[in-house]
């Protein structure tokens, strides 16, 4: 019985950090599929020949912008 009551005590917070471990999780995986996508469309974005990105109406200074999804918002800068 007092083995019980000792594991009953301890589930609250031992779930508390499992919730904290997965959330952690979470955003990590998101962050990483963030890194993968900008990664991935400034790839995509360099192998444009200039007079490509001369017919978008963008430049090479604005591929950082459109990887990261900001391209055409108000700049915080």
């Amino acid at each position: 019985m007092a083995y019980d009551s000792v594991t009953h005590a301890n589930a609250g917070p031992l779930s508390m950090l499992g919730r904290l471990v997965a959330d952690l999780r979470v955003r990590f995986d998101r962050s990483a599929q963030r890194r993968h996508d900008y990664q991935r469309i400034m790839a995509e974005l360099n192998r444009l020949e200039d007079r490509d990105l001369a017919d978008l109406g963008i430049s090479r200074a604005d591929f950082r912008d459109i990887a990261a999804g900001r391209y055409g918002q108000p700049s915080t800068r």
